[in-house]
């Protein structure tokens, strides 16, 4: 049926090849859904997880975590790039960081920025010098994305080291992994703040499959728990710096991925890590408001091009080449 509705679709000879193929797809067609559960996928490919979790898993048994730890001074970091511009040599960038302290006395908020960041023939060169390890200069003039990843990075790891020893024995959150960057800084790299402070890595998403299904099985659970998924991540990606675990903070909260450095006792950690914070649906408030700060808002990127525009010597009429070639229909 398949290649009778392809064939008077496209008018066109069907040779061996594509009839094989055909052929091989419509054997993974829609008859293999029938019976199984299906989570439709958001256009904008956000992360979505069922309700009520995909159902039990076998084999794991979540770790019950206890009812109070104990209450710890913490720091909560976040930060954002953003590429703005465009120059003859290069590129140019928007950078800022928010910083949460907290402690009995109360919390504090800390927004550092923004930065401007130009790179070009003329100043990549020195920004590479800022890493420990080598770094083709090149690279960050082709390839904006490294850019960007660099100047987040060179911007946290500054001001986590700074917080960190305005923490003393406390917890430092940090939004995503405790993997090694490419763009370590020299003197402080991510190695080197572990030894600081009891740094807590939450991812806000994964998009590994096993760690969403983890998730489920936390999220029928009754109370707070974590399960270690150490093993499982270091054959799949690069190994981080600590452990890995997928963490329910809250008996009615959401289950997230949690690295914990490899001395740290996690149920003593996140515990403590319940106390010192508000849990807002399984996330600590405190990386919240950091992530919230940290984003630039439209106005603030307008804001910020007109500072660019009153330095330049001119400003470039520019075109929308997908708008040229598509038109304005957004498909």
């Amino acid at each position: 049926l398949l290649l009778f509705k392809l064939n008077n679709q496209l008018n066109l000879p069907i040779g061996e090849n594509l009839v094989g193929l055909f052929s091989k797809l419509e054997e993974l067609g829609v008859e293999r859904v029938k019976g199984k559960k299906v989570l439709f996928i958001d256009s904008n490919g956000g992360e979505v997880r069922p309700l009520l979790g995909w159902g039990p898993q076998v084999g794991i048994e979540p770790i019950p975590l206890p009812e109070r730890g104990a209450h710890r001074p913490l720091a909560a970091l976040d930060s954002s790039v953003a590429y703005v511009a465009e120059t003859e040599d290069g590129s140019i960038y928007v950078a800022k960081a928010a910083l949460v302290l907290s402690n009995s006395k109360g919390r504090r908020v800390h927004v550092i920025g923004p930065f401007i960041v130009c790179l070009g023939e003329d100043t990549v060169k020195e920004f590479v010098r800022n890493f420990s390890g080598e770094i083709p200069p090149m690279i960050l003039l082709m390839d904006r994305q490294m850019a960007m990843r660099g100047i987040r990075v060179l911007l946290e790891r500054h001001i986590a080291s700074v917080a960190a020893g305005l923490i003393k024995d406390g917890l430092l959150l940090l939004d995503g992994s405790l993997r090694l960057s490419l763009f370590e800084p020299k003197g402080m790299g991510l190695d080197s703040l572990l030894e600081e402070a009891t740094t807590v890595a939450m991812s806000k998403a994964s998009r590994i499959k096993l760690v969403n299904r983890i998730a489920s099985v936390l999220l029928r659970s009754d109370g707070p728990c974590f399960v270690e998924i150490t093993g499982f991540m270091k054959t799949i990606i690069r190994p981080s710096l600590g452990r890995s675990f997928v963490v329910k903070l809250e008996a009615s909260g959401l289950p997230f991925r949690a690295d914990l450095p490899s001395h740290a006792d996690p149920k003593e950690t996140f515990s403590s890590l319940r106390s010192s914070d508000i849990i807002i649906r399984g996330y600590p408030e405190s990386l919240r408001i950091a992530h919230l700060l940290s984003v630039f808002t439209a106005a603030e990127i307008a804001a910020l091009k007109g500072i660019i525009a009153s330095q330049a010597g001119e400003v470039l009429a520019t075109e929308d080449l997908r708008k040229v070639v598509l038109g304005s229909l957004k498909i």
